[in-house]
Order: C-alpha cells, then sequence, then structure tokens
C-alpha cells in the first residue's frame, strides 16, 4: 500500500476519537435526565443522530481509502484493476452503502421531535434499525474486498466480524405497550449499547487494516 493510502487511512483512525461517541444508559439516559429535569434528553437525542451521522460518514471515507489501496495493490501486480468485475462490485457495494446511509442531521430531527411526536418516532425508528444493517453493509464490502485481491492473485486476509443482532422497530414498539412501558427501557439500553458494540468492533477492524493491506 502507498504512502499516500496510509496517510489517508491513519487520518481517518485519528478522527474516530471525535466521530465514535460512546454514550452510556446510566449516565445518560438515566442519571442527568434526572439530575436536569429531563432537559438532558434534548442532548442525548442530538449526540445520538449526530454520532450516527459521523460514524457513518467516516466510515463511508475509509471505504474509500479502502478501494484505492486494493487498486494501488491490484496495479502493483501489472493488473489494471478496472479490467476485473470484482472491483467493481466492491466500488458499487461502497456507493450503494454510502447512498443509503445518508446523514440525518441532528438538529433538523431535535427541532422537528420538539414540535411533533412523529418526528420523535422516526429518529427512534431508525436509530433503532440503522446500525443493523450498516454492519451488514461493512461485511458485504469486506467481503468483496477479499474477492477483489483474490482474483488478482492475491490473498484476501480482510476480516470483519458480526455483532449487532437486528433489532425491529414494531415489535420492540409492540412489546413496550404490551408490557406497558416496562420493556421500553431495554429498547432506550440498547439504543445506547448497540452503537458502543459497534465502534469496538469497527476500532479492531481499523486496527488491522493497514497491516492487512500492506
Amino acid at each position: 500500500m502507498s504512502s499516500y493510502a496510509i496517510g489517508m487511512v491513519s487520518a481517518n483512525l485519528t478522527a474516530r476519537s471525535a466521530s465514535d461517541r460512546r454514550m452510556y444508559f446510566l449516565t445518560d439516559g438515566i442519571l442527568l435526565p434526572i439530575i436536569t429535569l429531563g432537559i438532558w434528553n434534548l442532548v442525548v437525542l442530538y449526540r445520538q443522530i449526530s454520532r450516527r451521522d459521523q460514524h457513518f460518514r467516516r466510515e463511508e471515507a475509509l471505504n474509500y481509502d479502502l478501494l484505492m489501496s486494493i487498486k494501488e495493490r491490484i496495479r502493483s501486480t501489472d493488473v489494471d484493476p478496472h479490467s476485473l468485475a470484482e472491483v467493481a462490485a466492491l466500488e458499487s457495494a461502497i456507493r450503494q452503502k454510502a447512498g443509503l446511509e445518508q446523514p440525518k442531521g441532528p438538529a433538523l430531527w431535535l427541532i422537528l421531535s420538539l414540535i411533533t411526536g412523529i418526528a420523535g418516532i422516526y429518529v427512534t425508528y431508525f436509530l433503532t434499525i440503522d446500525y443493523f444493517h450498516h454492519e451488514q453493509r461493512e461485511l458485504d464490502v469486506v467481503s468483496k474486498a477479499n474477492a477483489a485481491l483474490a482474483r488478482a492473485g492475491l490473498q484476501g486476509s480482510l476480516s470483519y466480524k458480526r455483532t449487532l443482532s437486528e433489532r425491529h422497530f414494531w415489535l420492540n414498539l409492540l412489546a413496550a405497550m404490551v408490557t406497558l412501558g416496562i420493556w421500553g427501557i431495554v429498547w432506550q439500553y440498547r439504543e445506547f449499547s448497540d452503537p458502543n458494540r459497534h465502534f469496538e468492533n469497527q476500532w479492531t477492524w481499523e486496527d488491522s487494516l493497514a497491516t492487512s493491506l500492506s
């Protein structure tokens, strides 16, 4: 991998401490809202949407850095990467992933949620389902990256684990209604913990990326 590609990946990893903000159910979901008489819930909503947007945007950039790195590695074997269907499939997967993971805008949805409850329901909807589908798309990108390397006669050694279970908004809503809100506590806990688990898994994958492509 060229020094430029390594530099791009390194710069991306440096930014992750700011984009991949960890949030905790006990402090952010219970203690601080009680202390502030509920005002902290507005901060939580803003930060939950913001970290989703920032993390997805950072991973999009990392995926394109990965694509560039693979093209350079294939090119070093005197093979034109644009002649390989596997490279085209990888690029298509990255672009499709980026298209499906557009930023929502925390300020916009915070304001809309204050105006109408429907907006708040939609925010809960995408915070419930987005990380699982995001992780599935990342698994697909890594699989296609390995296929592109293998097609060029290079060993595909990239590995990405699945860590999240699929969350269903309507099932969670039904369970919360049936249990008179008790299941809502579990639901809210998962909205804090699932992104944290995904970030930890993502960081492990990213730490091995430069080594795998070298």
